[in-house]
């Protein structure tokens, strides 16, 4: 992969954090504009109204289809039959409608995405190792250490040099960032159904 390792090294030549706390900050950043970027764009090719429309009467239609079971309505049922056809047409152009900014920004996304896993991704060192680099302040290869310790480790690292703390991995800490900052900001640009 020379493409990926060319573009990761010029990255750490203009001097990305490789390190927290500038590396926690980075991909804060970085995750913060990669979500508006692609809300914006959203925003920009979806029809945010005829969605929000379409939601409404998905929704409608499900609320009906709960009241029928529950009150065994066949003149509801027989009514609710009917209008099946067209709830799974709006239902697949909502969902066409969502994928057509993924078209433009998937590809890129994935690329630089790689790109940083590879930069941020500790390295293959023995924990005693990485406590003694720890203990030194060089951190390289971790973005986040959290204060505390996650039962199980299944999101991160027990840090070596402190049990009581978490090394999150890039990958988790993405997206933890990229989910809470992306909702608030497809809340703010009205991308969100009712």
């Amino acid at each position: 992969m020379g493409f990926i390792n060319t573009i990761q090294n010029a990255l750490i030549d203009l001097g990305l954090p490789l390190k927290p706390p500038g590396a926690t900050i980075f991909v804060v950043l970085f995750s913060s504009g990669l979500s508006l970027f692609i809300a914006l764009l959203s925003r920009y090719m979806i029809d945010v109204n005829e969605l929000k429309r379409y939601t409404r009467e998905i929704k409608l239609y499900q609320d009906l289809m709960k009241k029928s079971k529950q009150t065994a309505n066949r003149k509801l049922a027989i009514k609710l039959k009917r209008r099946e056809a067209y709830i799974q047409k709006i239902q697949r152009k909502m969902m066409s409608q969502r994928f057509k900014p993924m078209a433009i920004y998937f590809i890129p996304l994935i690329i630089m995405f790689y790109v940083l896993r590879g930069i941020y991704t500790a390295p293959t060192l023995a924990f005693s190792d990485a406590g003694a680099l720890a203990a030194k302040g060089e951190w390289i290869g971790y973005t986040n250490v959290l204060p505390f310790a996650i039962p199980g480790h299944r999101f991160g690292t027990a840090a070596p040099w402190d049990q009581s703390h978490t090394i999150l991995s890039f990958v988790w800490f993405y997206f933890i960032v990229s989910l809470t900052i992306g909702s608030v900001i497809q809340k703010i640009l009205g991308l969100t159904p009712e």
